[in-house]
C-alpha cells in the first residue's frame, strides 16, 4: 500500500512515487526504505571501481637520471639443477636478485661472471641479494659439470626450456637476449632491485649490466 493511500491522499497524476502531501496543498519527497537503495547504491559503486580500474595511469615507475626502470617479464617458471621447478615472481618484492643469462652452448663453469658468484655467494647473500642464473643446460648436464669441478652451484642455475614449448631458449626472448642475427642466446647480467624493477634502454627492452664483473666487486666485493 502507498503512503498515499495511507494518508487518505491522492497523488497528483505524474507526481513523483516517493511524493506525499505536507501541511496543505505541498507536496515533499518520502525517504523510501533502506533496502530499496540497496541495488542502485551498488550499481553506482560497482561501475565507478570499473572506470577507475580503467582509467587510473600505470603504477609509478621509479627512474634514475641514466635509463628507465620497469618490471622484467616475470610470468614464467623454469627447471632447476635438481629438477625442481623455480618461479621467477616468487623473488620480486622479497629482496633484490642477480639474474645470470648463459649465452650459446655455454656450460655454467665456463661462464666467468657466474663462477665469481658461486665463489662470492656468502657475500651476496650477507648484502641481501639472491641469485639466479639462466642457460641452455639440462639438468643432467649442470650436475655433471658441478661433479667433475667439485663444487655444487649454490643457488639456481635453470635451464631455459617451457615444458610443452618448443620454442628455442623462451626467457632469452622474453628478455630479449637473443642474437638478431643469428638467433642464438647471449649472456647477460641484471640487477633487479627489491622493488622488483629493473632498468630498460631507449628501445624498451631490460638493459644488461655493461660490466658484470667489475659491478658485482662494486657492490658485494669483500
Amino acid at each position: 500500500m502507498s503512503v498515499f493511500k495511507l494518508a487518505g491522499e491522492r497523488r497528483p497524476e505524474g507526481a513523483h512515487p516517493h511524493l506525499r502531501p505536507v501541511g496543505g496543498p505541498r507536496w515533499s519527497f518520502v525517504r523510501p526504505p533502506p533496502r530499496v537503495l540497496v541495488l542502485p547504491l551498488a550499481a553506482i559503486v560497482i561501475t565507478g571501481l570499473c572506470v577507475w580500474r580503467m582509467t587510473r595511469p600505470p603504477r609509478p615507475v621509479p627512474t634514475s637520471e641514466s635509463s628507465p626502470r620497469a618490471y622484467p617479464p616475470k610470468e614464467w617458471e623454469l627447471i632447476d639443477q635438481h629438477r625442481h621447478l623455480v618461479k621467477f615472481q616468487r623473488y620480486l618484492g622479497r629482496q633484490p636478485l642477480v639474474v645470470r643469462f648463459l649465452g650459446t652452448a655455454q656450460r655454467p663453469e665456463e661462464d666467468a661472471v657466474l663462477v665469481w658468484l658461486r665463489d662470492h655467494y656468502a657475500a651476496v647473500q650477507r648484502a641481501g641479494w639472491e641469485v639466479v642464473a639462466i642457460g641452455t643446460a639440462r639438468p643432467a648436464e649442470i650436475e655433471q659439470s658441478a661433479r667433475e669441478s667439485g663444487r655444487e652451484w649454490p643457488f639456481p642455475v635453470l635451464t631455459d626450456l617451457f615444458e610443452r614449448d618448443p620454442t628455442p631458449t623462451p626467457v632469452h626472448r622474453l628478455w630479449q637476449r637473443i642474437d638478431p642475427e643469428t638467433g642464438e642466446p647471449l649472456a647477460g647480467l641484471y640487477l633487479v632491485d627489491r622493488l622488483g624493477y629493473v632498468p630498460y634502454d631507449m628501445q624498451g627492452r631490460p638493459q644488461p649490466v655493461a660490466e658484470p664483473l667489475s659491478a658485482l666487486e662494486r657492490l658485494f666485493g669483500e
